[in-house]
């Protein structure tokens, strides 16, 4: 993540206003990657005495404010299959790494314009980088 320091440093008085968005959605990132952290903890102590804890595995997820690596823990059930509490608590799909927020927001904006108007504007309003 960037110092205030490094984004005052690089700021181009052009572009400002997304530095500045770029800048509060990674402290977003951030931020959001420890609250599910804790989600996930507060899960465990909850959690039914017919799930194991297997280990921890991480997952990218692709939020209003751009990706953040979750880690949560893989649960055994009774039955041998194996869960992700926080993934089913916060609505993630085994195969999607979209969140919510955005899959409500491609749905409304797909009922509204084509697609490839949709593609354009949520590359304007989701900030999106590579997932390293």
């Amino acid at each position: 993540m960037k110092s205030i320091e490094e984004l005052v440093a690089n700021l181009n008085p052009l572009e400002w206003e997304k530095q500045v968005y770029g800048y509060m959605c990674e402290q977003t990132q951030g931020l959001t990657a420890a609250l599910l952290e804790k989600l996930d903890d507060i899960l465990m102590e909850k959690r039914n005495d017919g799930l194991t804890v297997l280990g921890f595995r991480q997952r990218w997820v692709i939020t209003v404010f751009g990706q953040v690596l979750i880690k949560r823990r893989l649960y055994k059930d009774k039955q041998g299959n194996g869960r992700f509490l926080l993934d089913e608590a916060i609505g993630l799909d085994k195969r999607s790494p979209l969140s919510n927020g955005v899959k409500n927001l491609c749905a409304l904006l797909a009922c509204h314009m084509p697609f490839g108007k949709c593609e354009a504007l949520l590359g304007l309003i989701l900030p999106t980088e590579p997932v390293s």
